[in-house]
């Protein structure tokens, strides 16, 4: 089901609409955060792969939730992933059931609103390394 994640330290949601917390090492991850995080420190890199990170922190807290992937490595990006580059420590943030519009009920993936797909014509200036993104 689709969830708000906030960190530990403070009841501000950082990101709305994936699911939080899940992986095993790194947590779980979801499409992009709120205005309630930003990037500190430098960019760096992995010993698994070359993609490049960097640190997100809460704005209310200061903490470290987690990290965006900057550039991502070619070799992630050939390899089977889902596309998603904010990523959220499991030990830093929990997870809130997200509410449907009547604000009663738990929001489910399957009910969730449709979204207007592209055209062709949106997808024609798109790089072969962009599209396997």
């Amino acid at each position: 089901m689709p969830t708000t994640a906030a960190p530990r330290w403070t009841a501000t949601a950082v990101c709305r609409g994936g699911r939080v917390p899940g992986c095993a090492v790194m947590g779980g991850e979801t499409r992009g955060p709120e205005n309630a995080v930003d990037f500190i420190g430098r960019c760096y890199f992995t010993k698994i792969c070359k993609c490049k990170l960097k640190d997100i922190a809460c704005l209310k807290c200061g903490n470290i939730v987690g990290y965006h992937v900057i550039v991502p490595c070619t070799s992630c990006l050939l390899s089977c992933n889902n596309g998603h580059f904010w990523m959220f420590h499991s030990q830093a943030v929990y997870d809130i059931n997200r509410l449907d519009s009547t604000g009663v009920n738990i929001l489910l993936w399957g009910n969730l609103p449709e979204i207007e797909e592209s055209t062709d014509e949106d997808l024609v200036d798109i790089s072969s390394e962009e599209c396997i993104r």
